[in-house]
């Protein structure tokens, strides 16, 4: 398959204008119209249902479109790695969720450059789920996740919990306060909701929802309130933010998680070594 019609078919749907996918493509508007009729015939669908003002994508479009991605992330990476092989440098694609870069992650990648030759990192930031699917599908070497994979092909290394605390930033606030005045709920998996659940099952409905921990530090530093956040990245950013003394805690686990058999293992595992020598952030004792 020629993978400009699949590159033209993500841009239109990104755009859901012609026009504007021709503008980012660097093509005629003609052109993209024909390569989505070729691909449409190809697959033996329609992909796009089109209108005078909007175009929007048919139930087999909005298919098509993990698909096509994964595709040209497949292709992308193999022309990375062909040109890292003529270097002799093999690339490691490491994927975590936002927070987990911005916590811990993102200061082990020049221990890692330091301590691990021949290599060359790809670090992306994605959701829990997708880290899980790219981690299956092959098009990541290494996931930092907060449950291990229930699957028999991968391994997983434990490297810590972290420390989840109510922090405020609010003048000595009582728990009530806390959880009444701007809370901020951040989505730290199925295990902390349980957890939210079953000890605040009373509490009001939080004032923002946030996948995100720097969204909710932000937001909390801004306009006060309070949210659960790594008690780490706390004392490590010397915040103002306080934690509230009779709120519970809650430990998160980490784990590292990659293929039992991948090609890579020496080479994971020489990373593996550097992050858990970094892991102060991640509290050990936690269970």
């Amino acid at each position: 398959m020629d993978t400009d019609l699949l590159k033209t078919f993500l841009e239109v749907s990104k755009t859901r204008h012609f026009g504007k996918a021709a503008d980012n493509l660097f093509v005629t508007q003609a052109a993209v119209s024909a390569r989505i009729k070729q691909l449409e015939k190809m697959l033996g669908t329609s992909l796009l249902v089109r209108s005078r003002n909007n175009i929007h994508l048919t139930a087999e479009g909005e298919r098509l479109v993990p698909h096509a991605e994964t595709i040209m992330l497949s292709l992308s990476q193999a022309k990375q790695s062909i040109a890292l092989q003529q270097a002799s440098r093999q690339q490691i694609t490491i994927g975590a969720t936002s927070g987990m870069w911005h916590f811990y992650l993102q200061e082990c990648l020049t221990r890692i450059y330091d301590e691990v030759s021949g290599i060359a990192l790809r670090a992306l930031a994605k959701p829990e789920r997708e880290l899980r699917s790219m981690l299956i599908d092959g098009t990541l070497d290494l996931a930092l996740v907060y449950e291990p994979i229930q699957d028999l092909r991968f391994e997983h290394v434990r490297l810590g919990g972290v420390k989840l605390v109510l922090a405020s930033s609010l003048e000595s606030p009582s728990l009530e306060e806390a959880l009444t005045e701007n809370y901020t709920m951040v989505d730290w998996g199925t295990f902390f909701e349980s957890f939210h659940a079953k000890v605040f099952y009373d509490a009001p409905p939080p004032k923002l929802l946030t996948n995100m921990a720097s969204i909710a530090a932000f937001y909390i530093r801004q306009s006060g309130g309070s949210a659960y956040l790594p008690e780490a990245d706390l004392a490590r950013q010397n915040s103002k933010l306080r934690v509230v003394e009779d709120a519970p805690v809650f430990f998160r686990d980490v784990y590292a998680a990659f293929h039992m058999t991948a090609e890579k293992k020496p080479l994971l595992e020489s990373i593996l070594k550097c992050m858990d020598e970094l892991s102060d952030r991640l509290d050990k004792r936690a269970v």
